[in-house]
């Protein structure tokens, strides 16, 4: 849990409790969060974790294309094949 926050704003147990897969993706510059919190995401049942080496906390913004390769494997292991 990330020092000072409130217990119940801790999100990995509400997440696991919802039983969906879970993508968590951490800079590992990230100055807001400590990257050594993705941890307590790792013990989510289903959850995929990716710490991302030279950005910060807004990864999407600041590398679209790196962040976007774990974002479409993800996706892509966890939608069904296109209804007809």
């Amino acid at each position: 849990m990330q020092a000072g926050q409130p217990e119940h704003l801790y999100k990995p147990p509400r997440l696991a409790r919802m039983g969906k897969p879970l993508l968590v993706i951490f800079g590992e510059d990230d100055r807001r969060w400590r990257s050594s919190s993705a941890a307590g995401y790792r013990a989510v049942p289903g959850a995929t974790v990716e710490l991302l080496p030279g950005v910060g906390h807004s990864p999407n913004l600041e590398d679209p294309p790196r962040t976007a390769v774990p974002l479409l494997a993800f996706t892509a292991n966890h939608t069904g094949p296109p209804s007809s």
